[in-house]
């Protein structure tokens, strides 16, 4: 379990950090397109995005994302960031994939979030004894 829990950590510290980075820098307009370019969206979902980012909400999401991704990867040399960053990156992982069932046809876009939902609960599993005590009704 230790293994697969530190592998999840790493590769959603990564995930978050790089692509965060990479879509945060071209929301700031520090580059002019995105490093890593991300398929188009039609319909619905290009209607919703489209709006997260005119609102601003989109730059917001994005620093949370790149703050999860370090607090993880930070966790490796100071261990006390991933039960943070599991909080920080739990709602937005769900949010994800709720995002990917609702409004993208199930294509081979689906297998990511379905990847990240798995390290979430790897992860979750893997720090348990840090959010025991909220579910616990004596304390």
């Amino acid at each position: 379990m230790i293994i697969a829990t530190m592998i999840a950590q790493s590769l959603l510290g990564l995930i978050f950090t790089i692509l965060g980075l990479n879509m945060l820098l071209f929301f700031l307009g520090i580059t002019d397109s995105p490093l890593i370019n991300l398929p188009p969206l039609d319909g619905d979902a290009g209607a919703l995005m489209g709006l997260l980012v005119k609102s601003k909400f989109q730059i917001f999401e994005k620093f949370l994302e790149v703050a999860g991704g370090i607090f993880l990867l930070l966790s490796f040399i100071l261990h006390r960031y991933a039960p943070v960053a599991i909080v920080i990156l739990g709602p937005i992982i769900v949010s994800i994939v709720l995002f990917h069932i609702l409004f993208i046809p199930f294509d081979k876009r689906v297998i990511m979030p379905i990847v990240l939902l798995i390290c979430l609960v790897i992860l979750v599993a893997g720090y348990w004894s840090h959010f025991q005590r909220i579910l616990d009704p004596h304390s």
